[in-house]
């Protein structure tokens, strides 16, 4: 296994718990010092699922239009435009109309997610690194991974 960053780690865990891609994600730190966190692929049928049920919960009648959208084959995708992350939904074959209003609903909402959860890493990464715990060195990944996911814990138990 190829030997990690803390930030790295840390991205990984974090876009794993909320089931999002995270294969493929960037990260920096520009000159004033901010963080940049971008994450791009595509959803699983899984994860599309999620976040739909997410966006959707408690609205029954939408997600009982989402769920035929997703018998009927939506994809979402995330790419990186210009260094910002953007979503792309597909619609399968046969939608009617509201099933066609309800994927722009779910792309609406994936995008503002995704923005969210960058802004969110990146203040994040910037608290870890002004705490210096990213030039601590760890003895195994196995280690890394779980100071990683130690400090989502803990971002989680006390959200900024």
């Amino acid at each position: 296994m190829k030997r990690y960053h803390l930030i790295d780690a840390f991205i990984d865990s974090q876009l794993r718990s909320v089931m999002m891609p995270h294969e493929s994600y960037d990260w920096a730190f520009g000159g004033a010092g901010n963080a940049q966190v971008t994450f791009k692929g595509e959803l699983t049928d899984g994860q599309v699922a999620n976040a739909g049920y997410r966006f959707f919960e408690g609205l029954f009648s939408l997600r009982d239009e989402f769920e035929k959208a997703i018998l009927k084959g939506i994809t979402a995708t995330i790419v990186v435009v210009d260094g910002k992350p953007v979503v792309e939904v597909r619609k399968g074959r046969n939608f009617s109309n509201s099933e066609k209003d309800i994927a722009l609903r779910f792309a609406q909402d994936l995008q503002k997610d995704v923005q969210e959860r960058c802004k969110r890493l990146e203040d994040q990464i910037e608290q870890i690194r002004t705490a210096g715990l990213d030039s601590v060195s760890y003895s195994s990944d196995r280690e890394l991974r779980e100071v990683a996911v130690a400090i989502s814990r803990e971002f989680e138990a006390n959200p900024v």
